[in-house]
């Protein structure tokens, strides 16, 4: 699977079509979410609803929801690997959090701070070795950009150009969170651009 994720989308769909969905599902359910839904996007429609009833509960209901958005938009490249807390937190309440969505996705979330509904920062996975876990979340709270849904691949890259951080949340219409943006996802889009601009090059875009 870490090699399919390499490949081009190109290729990706050449190797997909030659698999059939009882051989393609287990890879599927190995992804994390947004890459489950850019092997998806590879694939024809009919054939996305057909393995899409076929993931796991879980999983059916978080790529359905990346499925609604324009992948060349912010929230077509953002991850779910995120929870929410409010700045009033204490630090062991966010690491009862943390473990809960661990133990659910097997990986550590981005740790997105709320004031009255609103994005204030994030906090930074190391505080919490620091930390005591009756102290504030306020306290350890780092700023984090933010981007609209809706911003496209150019966006995406000059705001990181603008706020050379690791990730930004990326917001809904009602400024709910709905996702953060890692600098991986970015470097990976810089990587499909620059493929993209050789291949208009040599004529063979197709």
């Amino acid at each position: 699977k870490e090699v399919l994720l390499l490949l081009s989308q190109h290729v990706q769909a050449q190797l997909l079509s030659k698999l059939d969905n009882e051989e393609i599902l287990p890879i599927l359910e190995h992804l994390d979410p947004d890459d489950t839904t850019d092997l998806l996007q590879t694939l024809s429609k009919k054939r996305q609803k057909v393995l899409l009833e076929l993931l796991s509960d879980d999983l059916q209901s978080k790529v359905s929801l990346l499925l609604e958005f324009d992948p060349k938009t912010a929230a077509g490249v953002m991850s779910l690997n995120y929870i929410l807390v409010k700045e009033e937190s204490t630090i062991g309440e966010v690491a009862e959090q943390m473990e809960i969505h661990e133990r659910r996705t097997g990986k550590l979330p981005v740790v997105v701070v709320l004031k009255e509904q609103t994005v204030i920062g994030f906090l930074p996975g190391h505080r919490l070795a620091f930390a005591r876990p009756t102290h504030s979340v306020q306290e350890y709270t780092k700023k984090i950009s933010v981007v609209k849904h809706t911003a496209k691949y150019n966006d995406i890259l000059d705001h990181f150009s603008e706020h050379p951080h690791s990730k930004v949340v990326v917001l809904g219409e009602n400024k709910n969170v709905l996702g953060v943006i890692y600098a991986d996802d970015v470097l990976r889009l810089v990587h499909e651009h620059e493929s993209a601009s050789l291949y208009d090059f040599a004529g063979v875009s197709d």
